[in-house]
């Protein structure tokens, strides 16, 4: 049984080479029932989740205090009460300066160029309809759930803030080379890094994927999602794969 700090170092996703390093520690963390509902059981399985690139320390104390306050440490929780506040706000929002709410919360080049930088943030929580606001919603907070079993909430909330950047570092270079592009909002950068996380991490599984009752494979599945975004022209998509691949290779 984990004593109290190796729970701590479970579930703020703290896991760092010296613990491994550590014979009686890499012991206690086999014989956990905890790490074996998330897949660890070996050292091998243990050195995939060593960071290679930290955050700054400030910024890892500050997610952990906010995942502290989070039932479960799902940060998932979080991006749904924040996408549900803001598609409240659009609903009641005055239709007759409804533009107001255009101009605030999502990116355009018009925005951009009249130094809203804040719409680099906003928009990425932003929606406009519910049926997009429903399935981002759902799909983020499952994604979540499951991906903090396997890589811890601190990880998440990474993975999150990077593309978040990522996604708006591309649509803003986007929006300031073509003003002919429609305003973005939405999870698109959010959900592209949860989904490519797992298919980068097992590019060569088979997901059930509903409502299909056939494997479908992890390469087949990336396929179809960067076919459609090419097709789409979904630029903020590609920051939330490039902030995946960044945040598994080259960042914990």
């Amino acid at each position: 049984m984990l004593n109290s700090n190796f729970r701590h170092l479970v579930n703020t996703g703290r896991i760092n080479s010296r613990l491994l390093s550590n014979p009686s520690s890499l012991s206690m963390l086999r014989s956990s029932r905890l790490l074996s509902r998330r897949g660890m059981m070996d050292k091998n399985a243990l050195l995939r989740f060593v960071p290679k690139r930290n955050f700054n320390k400030r910024i890892d104390r500050a997610l952990e205090d906010l995942i502290s306050r989070l039932p479960n440490g799902n940060i998932g929780i979080a991006f749904v009460g924040i996408n549900t506040f803001f598609y409240f706000l659009y609903l009641i929002w005055p239709r007759d300066i409804i533009h107001k709410f255009y101009n605030n919360f999502t990116i355009s080049q018009y925005n951009l160029s009249r130094g809203r930088v804040h719409t680099l943030l906003l928009s990425h929580f932003a929606h406009l309809g519910f049926l997009s606001y429903a399935l981002d919603s759902l799909i983020v907070y499952l994604f979540c759930q499951n991906l903090t079993y396997m890589f811890g909430p601190v990880y998440i909330a990474k993975l999150a803030m990077m593309s978040i950047v990522c996604g708006s570092f591309l649509l803003m270079l986007q929006h300031s080379s073509s003003g002919t592009q429609n305003p973005f909002c939405g999870n698109d950068s959010i959900l592209r890094a949860l989904i490519f996380t797992v298919i980068f991490q097992n590019p060569t599984a088979s997901f059930y994927m509903i409502p299909f009752p056939i494997a479908i494979p992890a390469w087949a599945i990336a396929a179809v999602l960067l076919g459609l975004d090419f097709l789409a022209f979904n630029t903020g998509s590609f920051g939330g794969i490039s902030a995946a691949y960044l945040m598994l290779n080259y960042v914990r």
